[in-house]
C-alpha cells in the first residue's frame, strides 16, 4: 500500500485519499520550507491546520481515521482467560519501559511502571505479570469470546473512526471462526 491509499473499513479494499505535498522552495531557503508566507498558509491549510493551529475534521481533509486495537479473544471463555494472561505478560513487559509511562499516568496508574522496572532491576521477569492489575487490562484491551467481540468493539469505538483493524488470534486454527467477527463488524 502506498502513502496515497488507506483501508476504508474491515476487509474492504483501499481507495485513494488526500495527501499533502510540500511547497517548492527557492535556492536560498531551507529544503521543504514554503517559498512565501502565502505558500506557508496554503501548505498549513493542506495539512489541516492554519498558522493558529486550528484543526479541521478528518473527513474534510479527505481521509478517514482507522482505529487499531489489541483484543483479548478466543472461541471459549477458557481460551479468553488464557489469552488474557498471555497479554498480561506482554503488556507488563511493555509498560515496564518509560515510553509507556504517559499511558499509565493518564489513567492514574503512576506506581505501576516504577514497580515493573524495579522487578526488572532485580532480574525478576517472571513476576512482572503479577504487578499488572485486571483494571489495566479491562481499561485498555477489549476482551470477550468471538461471539461477544463485535458488540464490544462496536460499543467501545463507534463514533471514533470510520474503520477498525483487529489482528486475528495467533492460532490459525481459529481463522474461520474469526471470519464471523469480521463479518459482524462489516455489517455493523
Amino acid at each position: 500500500m502506498d502513502a496515497a491509499t488507506a483501508p476504508t473499513e474491515v476487509g474492504q479494499p483501499t481507495r485513494p485519499t488526500g495527501v499533502a505535498t510540500p511547497t517548492p522552495n527557492t535556492e536560498d531557503e531551507e529544503p521543504g520550507e514554503p517559498a512565501t508566507k502565502e505558500a506557508e498558509q496554503v501548505s498549513a491549510e493542506q495539512q489541516g491546520t492554519t498558522r493558529d493551529s486550528t484543526r479541521r475534521p478528518p473527513s474534510s481533509l479527505g481521509f478517514e481515521i482507522v482505529i487499531g486495537t489489541s483484543v483479548i479473544t478466543g472461541a471459549t471463555l477458557d481460551a479468553v482467560v488464557a489469552e488474557r494472561e498471555r497479554q498480561r505478560r506482554l503488556l507488563a513487559f511493555l509498560y515496564s519501559t518509560p515510553a509507556y509511562a504517559p499511558t499509565l499516568e493518564l489513567y492514574g496508574w503512576t506506581d505501576v511502571g516504577p514497580r515493573l522496572r524495579e522487578l526488572i532491576r532485580h532480574d525478576r521477569w517472571d513476576d512482572l505479570a503479577a504487578v499488572l492489575p485486571d483494571e489495566v487490562l479491562d481499561t485498555l484491551v477489549p476482551s470477550g469470546t468471538f461471539d461477544e467481540l463485535p458488540g464490544l468493539l462496536h460499543d467501545r469505538f463507534t463514533g471514533l473512526g470510520q474503520g477498525i483493524v483487529v489482528s486475528p488470534p495467533p492460532d490459525g486454527r481459529h481463522d474461520e471462526a474469526f471470519r464471523s467477527v469480521v463479518a459482524a463488524l462489516q455489517a455493523a
